[in-house]
């Protein structure tokens, strides 16, 4: 769902081998789209904005078992873009036809006099908001699709100007699933009674997660969940989700890393390495998107660090706030290195930070696109190892941003074979002439 065009957050599915999706009324798959608020009047997505005594309303939207397993699962909101200020004074609901939904353990309560009931009745902010499975479970049987399902937002009349020109721009709806009784074995067909969903709370239950995934799971980590994220040899083709834990770090230093995706992690207060990548291991492609990392100012912390020659980089829609150095090397350069539609904001004094992004080996593919840097003091890219093949710098904004003293906003090497593009960037509101 979205309030404005921009930063969306994408829907997840959570849901092992099982095939569980988030459609809309025709049927067509929401999953990594983004549902608009519908107003009275029709007005298109970016006019909608909020003020005191406004409801609005998003498309309607189901929940589909697609497989040929029973299956129960769990729905919840599970993060938020924008200024969360704006949460306190803005109510949800999410309502639902009862007739759809059978209940396992009666935690939701109906009112007689309503053939509809609140998803998210009795849930505060912090409940809603970060990432507590707070529903009771539901079964699907194969081929069954419940709905429609509604979300609904409503601003408190009583709300101050202090809200006064906040947005959010995004929420994620997450469903994780995990079989459920009903089919037949040669014994009985409760024999998947105790089947758990893939949820980890702890480091322990986290190892035992990824060692156990499948190419085109998602293993999720519990808000509760504390300790360090250590990425075991061999993984591939995994989604490590988190429902906005607080990990104290993560670890990627085993062979045989390639194609996993860290979505929606938070780091705060960081003042050593939030991320650490290996050089001399065997580690293909590695993507974090919607992560959080947010530092105190001081020059040692460091969002990412490491580097790896084997290693495809890629950030997309991560938020670099008041780090030492946001993304860092550490000399040994990447593969390539993409970032789409980051931020990066440090408001410290000149001198007690880096540049924005510092790589000092050698690469071969470089694109920075979409990306805002914001306060930046000590310049925006450091990129001393060349580049072989292609670099793109393209549609970035750079507001209140200061040079690097004495090499200025950028320090570039290219090889002789690298096609330069750079094109559509702005810097405090007027167009930036690139000069390689």
């Amino acid at each position: 769902m979205v309030y404005r065009q921009r930063n969306k957050r994408e829907n997840k599915i959570v849901a092992g081998n099982l095939d569980v999706e988030l459609v809309d009324a025709q049927g067509n798959s929401l999953e990594g789209e983004v549902l608009g608020w519908k107003a009275f009047d029709n007005r298109e997505q970016e006019q909608i904005l909020w003020e005191p005594g406004c409801t609005y309303n998003t498309e309607e939207f189901y929940i589909k078992n697609d497989g040929s397993l029973n299956l129960k699962f769990k729905f919840a909101v599970s993060g938020i873009q924008g200024d969360a200020k704006l949460l306190e004074v803005i109510d949800f609901t999410a309502m639902a036809d009862t007739s759809w939904f059978k209940f396992n353990t009666g935690a939701v309560s109906i009112s007689p006099e309503s053939s509809e009931f609140d998803l998210l009745k009795g849930c505060d902010i912090d409940t809603l908001f970060y990432g507590k499975m707070h529903f009771d479970e539901y079964t699907l049987a194969p081929g069954q699709t419940v709905g429609p399902i509604t979300l609904t937002g409503h601003m408190q009349e009583e709300a101050g100007n202090e809200y006064q020109g906040l947005s959010i721009d995004g929420i994620a709806i997450t469903l994780i699933a995990t079989q459920a009784t009903g089919e037949e074995d040669s014994f009985n067909g409760t024999y998947d009674k105790d089947a758990k969903f893939p949820i980890a709370g702890t480091e322990e239950e986290l190892q035992t997660l990824l060692k156990a995934a499948q190419p085109g799971d998602t293993v999720t980590i519990d808000s509760e969940f504390t300790g360090n994220v250590v990425v075991p040899e061999g993984l591939q083709d995994v989604t490590i989700a988190s429902m906005n834990a607080q990990v104290n770090k993560i670890e990627i230093k085993a062979d045989g890393i390639d194609n996993v995706t860290f979505d929606g992690f938070e780091f705060d207060q960081v003042t050593g390495n939030a991320i650490e990548l290996a050089g001399e291991a065997a580690i293909g492609t590695v993507t974090f998107k919607d992560c959080h990392i947010t530092g105190t100012g001081v020059k040692s912390g460091r969002g990412f660090s490491g580097a790896n020659q084997n290693t495809e980089l890629v950030f997309e829609n991560c938020f670099f706030t008041d780090i030492g150095y946001p993304i860092y090397d550490a000399f040994g350069g990447y593969k390539s290195l993409t970032v789409r539609g980051c931020t990066f904001s440090n408001s410290a004094a000149a001198g007690s930070k880096s540049w924005a992004m510092m790589v000092q080996g050698a690469l071969d593919t470089v694109v920075i696109d979409g990306c805002t840097f914001n306060g930046c003091t000590d310049g925006i890219l450091k990129m001393t190892g060349g580049c072989a093949t292609s670099f793109t710098f393209t549609n970035n904004t750079m507001i209140n941003c200061s040079a690097h003293d004495p090499y200025g906003l950028f320090q570039m090497k290219f090889g002789e074979t690298c096609v330069k593009n750079a094109s559509n960037n702005t810097f405090d509101g007027e167009d930036f002439p690139f000069d390689f």
